[in-house]
């Protein structure tokens, strides 16, 4: 449900027709780790990876995401967090999921299974 919140926020569409998506299952894990990827974004970047002025043109930015997703150069931010986000932004077929994302260089350094032991 909470996917269905964040683009019912995002994008100002009928709450019926999220509804019908859901119930259809159009809405599966993958879009859960494609909004990680917009929310990990706009944490760092300040905007939306899709921002625009018009709603056409953010839907033309996310259909066409390709060619139009672009991290500041100058932001200081690592080449490992814009390709993990790009990974989350990525077609659903090859999007991360749970475990490429655990595996993924930018999480190198975390040792999950101490992780609680603090």
């Amino acid at each position: 449900m909470l996917i269905l919140l964040f683009l019912h926020l995002y994008f100002p569409v009928k709450k019926s027709h999220l509804y019908e998506a859901f119930r259809s299952n159009i809405l599966q894990a993958e879009c859960d780790y494609w909004s990680l990827g917009v929310v990990a974004y706009e944490m760092v970047f300040g905007q939306t990876p899709f921002s625009a002025d018009q709603l056409t043109t953010k839907y033309y930015n996310i259909m066409n995401y390709k060619s139009t997703l672009e991290f500041p150069e100058d932001s200081g931010v690592s080449q490992s967090y814009c390709d993990m986000v790009r990974a989350l932004l990525d077609d659903a077929t090859s999007r991360l999921g749970h475990e490429q994302l655990l595996k993924h260089l930018f999480f190198s350094s975390v040792n999950w299974n101490t992780l609680r032991e603090g």
